[in-house]
């Protein structure tokens, strides 16, 4: 298994190669958009991103490389200048 950094490279089954962090960024961004697009649809105001307070885990086995790769992702989404808490999958965190 390939140690993940933030010079990973990911292949598609088409071949062609792209970097880790980008595809995880891209998969952040479609999830918090569409979170807030659903939310938004069932509120009685509309909901944007930086009413939204993110809590992204990542495995608690993952090295210090790997968690920067996912913050690096959560920046690039404009995650972190929102309200973002990246937390171990096995931390309990009280998110009031």
């Amino acid at each position: 298994m390939q140690e993940l950094s933030r010079s990973t490279q990911v292949v598609a089954t088409n071949g062609s190669k792209m970097a880790a962090v980008v595809v995880l960024a891209h998969a952040l961004r479609y999830f918090c958009e569409q979170a807030v697009r659903d939310v938004s649809e069932q509120s009685a105001t509309p909901l944007t991103n930086d009413d939204v307070r993110w809590v992204v885990t990542v495995p608690a086995i993952w090295t210090a490389a790997a968690k920067q790769l996912m913050r690096q992702a959560a920046y690039d989404v404009s995650l972190a200048r929102a309200s973002c808490l990246l937390v171990n999958a096995n931390v309990n965190c009280n998110c009031n």
